[in-house]
């Protein structure tokens, strides 16, 4: 799902721990870096955060994204993880790290039969077409970086 929730090369710089962005697939009570925040009031205001979506990300794409990943969790009878650490930012090797760039993102969701089956294989293969055409055009791209760190070096 993180192509449709994090769409732009530049969304995988948030998705680092320590950043109070989630950078792995995870819930926790009041964590601003779990992917899934409980925010505990202890009434009828208690509600739950989907922290891993940019604000660069289509609303309809990342509802889709969203509400396919659940209904695949909760078909599949799918449990939640201990909730054993205060805050998902640590180092916790028993936790999917999400993608770290787009490219890895794209080839995640291209290799994942259910979100094809549940987004449908036509949308898939045109997205992923759409952002892979973007991304080549990001890649050959040379920055003001690039160009004033190597410049006057080479």
């Amino acid at each position: 799902m993180m192509p449709l929730i994090n769409p732009t090369p530049n969304c995988y710089h948030r998705v680092k721990p320590y950043t109070f962005a989630p950078s792995n697939v995870s819930w926790g009570i009041q964590d601003r870096s779990a992917m899934v925040r409980i925010k505990t009031t202890g009434d009828e205001r208690t509600h739950l955060e989907m922290r891993g979506g940019s604000a660069a990300s289509n609303p309809y794409l990342l509802a889709a994204a969203v509400l396919a990943a659940g209904l695949a969790g909760v078909e599949a009878k799918a449990k939640l993880r201990d909730q054993s650490r205060a805050t998902t930012s640590e180092d916790n090797a028993a936790l999917q790290k999400f993608p770290q760039t787009l490219d890895a993102a794209l080839d995640a969701l291209e290799g994942d039969p259910e979100m094809r089956r549940r987004l449908g294989e036509d949308f898939v293969k045109v997205f992923v077409a759409v952002k892979r055409f973007e991304l080549a055009r990001f890649h050959a791209h040379i920055t003001d970086w690039e160009v004033n760190e190597y410049l006057e070096v080479y």
